[in-house]
């Protein structure tokens, strides 16, 4: 099958479907990801902890990435598996403190990653169900994006920032607070994460109103990704990426064969 590169966030994916964090915590099986096919990787969640073990528990994970860069494409924009880091804290509420653990990992997983992920969407977060977080939320997001900034200008090079959320059944707006407010300070995108949807055509229905509400931001769509009709449901309602995990979990890297049928499918650029 031949297949177009897409250009979302100024990378340039060699199709639309990647791994979505979770499969691959610690970036060990990133190579074999990329083998298997899959355009992009979502390494993590990373939940960095402050303090003197924050460096010994990043030290691994920067040794798999550092070893997985010797041997793929170089950076962004360059056609080829793309590689993301999503960065987390276990810390509530979303204080400074925890601004400052997800700000470290960023700093410090930044010159190895294609783009980076803020991961607001860990079940029992305060930001989770919108309200409780919100007021958490600005500053949060705020001294992420500095931080980020910051290492972008030393490495010389552009780092797309992204948030992660949940995007619940039951929610009023169908875009969560973190996501609007992440679009507004000129984050790079947003990964929506659909959790127990009772139905595809209810999935695709939140995307077409998230993309019609979110406009020129870019939405990497995850959940329910099986089958590469569903995958092609997904873009055609307005997703620019899709990420898989239960499909790639159940049957292995060699799922990503299945789902590539879904890039013949035209997608938002």
């Amino acid at each position: 099958m031949t297949t177009q590169p897409i250009h979302v966030m100024g990378i340039e994916f060699a199709h639309p479907v990647g791994v979505a964090a979770g499969y691959d915590r610690d970036g060990s099986r990133a190579a074999e990801l990329a083998a298997a096919g899959f355009a992009f990787v979502e390494i993590g969640t990373i939940n960095v902890t402050s303090g003197t073990g924050a460096n010994a528990m990043l030290q691994p994970v920067l040794e798999n990435l550092s070893c997985y860069r010797l041997r793929s494409a170089p950076w962004a924009g360059v056609y080829g598996a793309a590689l993301g880091v999503s960065i987390g804290s276990l810390r509530e509420p979303l204080d400074p403190v925890a601004a400052a653990e997800i700000a470290l990992g960023a700093h410090a997983l930044a010159p190895l990653a294609d783009y980076l992920v803020v991961n607001l969407s860990r079940p029992g977060s305060a930001c989770r169900d919108g309200a409780a977080g919100a007021q958490s939320l600005r500053p949060l997001l705020e001294h992420i994006r500095v931080q980020v900034d910051a290492s972008a200008r030393a490495l010389a090079r552009r780092i797309p920032l992204l948030v992660k959320v949940a995007a619940l059944p039951g929610d009023a707006d169908p875009v969560p607070e973190a996501a609007r407010l992440a679009a507004a300070l000129g984050y790079d995108g947003v990964v929506s994460a659909f959790e127990r949807w009772p139905s595809i055509d209810a999935v695709c229905a939140r995307i077409a109103a998230m993309r019609a509400q979110l406009g020129h931001t870019p939405l990497i769509a995850v959940g329910g990704v099986r089958t590469a009709d569903t995958a092609r449901r997904y873009l055609r309602a307005g997703a620019d990426l899709l990420q898989v995990y239960t499909a790639v979990a159940e049957s292995g890297p060699p799922v990503a064969h299945t789902l590539l049928a879904a890039t013949t499918s035209p997608a938002r650029t």
